[in-house]
């Protein structure tokens, strides 16, 4: 029933709510951490576990942060063979971060990228995000009105769904996604033209860019400013 997207309507805001932890992160501020009813955490990681070879199968070879094992050391790794092969090439790197990811991107969009891309998980997906649903923080309760819970063991596919077609329209020579880092590497004008494809996505996805934390190579650094 929690599969097929079958719970009863009146059960959904507390079926779907979770508890939240919040954690102080390393740059400063508050991540809050999602823990859901086990029930509906144990159907959703059957559910993972069957459509992984199809996260694979959409995602790769852009996107390497759902069911990819050791995602996080392969784009590590490719990054770092585009570096030491393009150390005189006059070619840049850039590590771009969206701020404050999960919580924001908008989901009436990623909903409707669940139901392209993995249309299995949308039944799941849009019972526990077409409705606002119920978050307990000790004894005050807020709502869960956007973007998506840091703890639904669905939530990095989900997200994934979200931003596969602007992974898929970047040019530039490398392109790596892990979630929401991004890292693109190429010639000036391929590097340029693909940050403004990412800042163009702004406006449907709810995602900015976060300007603050993004990283290059030091070549042409007054370039890339």
């Amino acid at each position: 029933m929690v599969i097929a997207g079958k719970v009863p309507a009146f059960v959904v805001p507390f079926f779907f709510g979770a508890a939240l932890t919040a954690f102080q992160k390393k740059t400063g501020g508050i991540r809050p951490i999602a823990c859901g009813l086990t029930l509906r955490r144990l159907a959703t990681k059957i559910l993972m576990r069957q459509e992984v070879d199809t996260f694979r199968e959409v995602l790769l070879p852009t996107q390497v942060g759902c069911g990819v094992k050791g995602g996080c050391e392969a784009a590590v790794h490719a990054s770092r063979v585009f570096l030491d092969a393009n150390k005189e090439t006059g070619k840049v790197l850039v590590k771009l971060d969206f701020k404050n990811a999960f919580n924001s991107v908008r989901r009436d969009y990623m909903l409707q990228s669940v139901a392209k891309h993995f249309p299995r998980l949308q039944p799941l997906a849009q019972q526990a995000y077409g409705r606002h649903t119920m978050l307990l923080a000790g004894s005050t309760t807020l709502t869960s009105a956007s973007g998506i819970q840091q703890g639904d063991p669905a939530g990095p596919a989900i997200f994934c769904a979200a931003v596969k077609d602007l992974a898929d329209s970047l040019e530039s020579e490398l392109r790596v996604c892990y979630l929401d880092d991004f890292t693109i590497g190429g010639d000036v004008e391929s590097v340029l033209s693909d940050i403004n494809r990412v800042i163009e996505f702004a406006p449907k996805s709810g995602l900015q860019l976060q300007l603050s934390k993004r990283e290059y190579y030091p070549w042409l650094k007054a370039s890339m400013d």
